[in-house]
């Protein structure tokens, strides 16, 4: 394939993801707005920005590492087994933090956007972030091989398989929190067969300790303040 016909092709995956998005978010709204009422999506939003906002910073622009340390990386896959074990962890810390705030709203139990057991809804959340951190290191891994249409491929089958997820709960009678946890069972399905597509097919090595402080080096300045 010559330059010009890789450059239009990966170009077309990109502009074909970007209409996806758009629909996406006219499908979501209209099935929350029809289906749980015009507030309802005001929370879902708010809900959504807060999950993009704190896994952004947690997880320290770690696909960026992974991106920036895979071509020169002499062994194979051992950047992508560092960063996405750390990234597992700083998922996994986070989730103790919304855990410890979830049993802090379980004692007061105030009332939240309308959750008259909101430790239900921070506890969900904080799963969400949980999942999403590693699964920023996982769909960026073919865009680190230079695999640009199986990384666009991806994040499309990612938004196709959410929506489903979505509109079949909504459609069933499941509200707001339903519709989080079906977004973490989205996430954790995309997380465990991408991870098992590549250590089927590659292997992965350990991940190796020392590595870890140039990938927070590289990504801590990336984090947008």
């Amino acid at each position: 394939m010559s330059v010009l016909r890789k450059i239009l092709s990966d170009s077309a995956f990109t502009a074909l993801l970007s209409i996806i998005n758009i629909l996406r978010g006219f499908v979501v709204l209209f099935l929350i707005v029809n289906l749980l009422g015009p507030d309802s999506y005001g929370i879902w939003v708010t809900i959504i920005a807060a999950v993009s906002m704190v896994s952004m910073t947690a997880s320290v622009h770690l696909h960026g590492a992974l991106i920036r340390y895979t071509s020169s990386d002499p062994s194979n896959n051992q950047t992508y087994s560092d960063v996405l074990s750390l990234a597992t962890l700083i998922g996994l810390v986070t989730f103790g933090f919304g855990a410890i705030g979830s049993v802090i709203f379980s004692l007061y139990s105030p009332t939240v956007f309308g959750f008259d057991t909101p430790h239900d809804l921070v506890f969900a959340t904080s799963t969400l972030i949980a999942v999403r951190i590693p699964l920023k290191v996982n769909l960026n891994h073919p865009r680190a091989k230079g695999f640009v249409k199986q990384y666009e491929g991806v994040r499309i089958l990612r938004n196709v398989m959410e929506v489903t997820a979505l509109a079949i709960i909504f459609l069933l009678g499941g509200n707001i929190l339903a519709g989080i946890w079906g977004i973490v069972g989205v996430s954790v399905f995309l997380n465990a067969g991408i991870f098992s597509y590549v250590y089927i097919h590659s292997g992965l090595p350990r991940p190796e300790v020392h590595n870890v402080g140039k990938y927070i080096r590289y990504g801590v300045p990336m984090v947008p303040a």
